[in-house]
């Protein structure tokens, strides 16, 4: 039996992305004056750009039936907290077995894109639909040369994005895939099932903020992140499943170092932990301000954990603290109009 209720982790930070000067910054007993400098500033007002972002930390079951039910009762729990932005985990349809990749997988016109859009629609949310392996061919040319050319099929891991309306607002198609080797631990290599994303990074206007998107092992790329925080995102989502192995060591480090990096909201939504899945993933989802303080952050168990984000305090830190604009930017990320009016964010 599926479990319907989910338990949600929410603190309202104010304008605040910073945690109170009480409480010591992750990974350090010492308070820091320049924050509180940069903090006091950014309490001075409050923007109007400010929305709900919820994280919905899926354990991936083993039917994709369950898995859809999973997330549309999570998706319809975010939008009952008044959650303007949901995102949902990377393959979180399936479990993260690339061999077994090609079973799974469906085009754009699918039954997982359908749901997805559905959820979106009749809850009235941004959804970030994690991820999913889609089918798709490319156009190669003959080895023999000439101009003649052949199709061949290929699978992306795709993370659609859908406005409140269900209408497909963009797509990217996960750029860098996981390969980890640790002897007598783990062994994947995603490129044996997937083609890299060709299609360029991408940014949604959703009218309240501008959102970003990078899928897991891309996280471990800085430029990805620069390059979007450059072309204007104020929050870059990270639907991920993110490996129990290297997950303890390195996943909160690269949220907070990607943060700082880009001086951007960095939200990275892990599948739970299950200890007898096939890909055993990290959970710890987690959301990080500009400052790479961790705003939220979940344990293992499925849950969803929930922040407001101030888009004003991005612009601030980056006025502030004069990072950004000195990082070498390695291509030009366009912005996904609205695809309806402008968003507002629930009261």
């Amino acid at each position: 039996m599926l479990d319907k209720t989910y338990p949600v982790v929410f603190r309202t930070t104010g304008i605040g992305i910073y945690r109170p000067e009480s409480t010591p910054q992750a990974g350090s007993g010492l308070k820091d004056p320049a924050r509180s400098e940069i903090q006091k500033e950014t309490q001075e007002e409050q923007s109007m750009g400010t929305f709900k972002i919820t994280l919905c930390q899926q354990s991936v079951r083993d039917r994709v039936e369950d898995n859809l039910k999973a997330a549309a009762d999570a998706v319809r729990a975010a939008a009952a907290e008044g959650a303007d932005l949901v995102v949902l985990p990377e393959m979180f349809v399936c479990h993260f077995v690339p061999l077994e990749m090609s079973k799974y997988a469906q085009t754009m016109s699918g039954s997982y894109m359908e749901a997805l859009s559905r959820m979106a629609a009749e809850n009235r949310v941004w959804l970030v639909g994690g991820s999913f392996p889609e089918k798709s061919t490319i156009e190669e040319e003959e080895s023999c040369g000439g101009d003649a050319k052949t199709e061949r099929e290929v699978l992306y891991n795709t993370c659609p994005v859908f406005s409140p309306g269900g209408t497909l607002a963009g797509v990217y198609r996960k750029r860098y895939l996981f390969d980890v080797d640790i002897p007598g631990k783990v062994r994947t290599c995603e490129a044996v099932a997937f083609e890299p994303g060709k299609g360029g990074s991408l940014i949604v206007d959703t009218g309240f903020a501008k959102v970003g998107v990078a899928v897991c092992f891309d996280i471990r790329f800085p430029n990805l992140f620069i390059n979007m925080a450059a072309a204007g995102a104020d929050v870059i989502v990270v639907p991920a499943a993110f490996s129990a192995w290297t997950g303890p060591a390195h996943w909160e480090l690269l949220n907070r170092a990607r943060a700082v990096d880009a001086q951007v909201y960095v939200a990275g939504t892990d599948v739970a932990y299950r200890e007898d899945a096939p890909f055993v993933s990290h959970g710890c989802s987690c959301i990080c301000d500009p400052w790479g303080n961790v705003v939220e952050q979940a344990g293992k168990e499925e849950t969803m954990i929930s922040a407001q984000i101030d888009t004003e305090v991005t612009e601030k830190m980056r006025r502030n603290l004069i990072v950004l604009k000195h990082q070498p930017v390695t291509e030009n990320v366009p912005v996904a109009a609205a695809v309806e009016p402008a968003a507002v964010p629930k009261a």
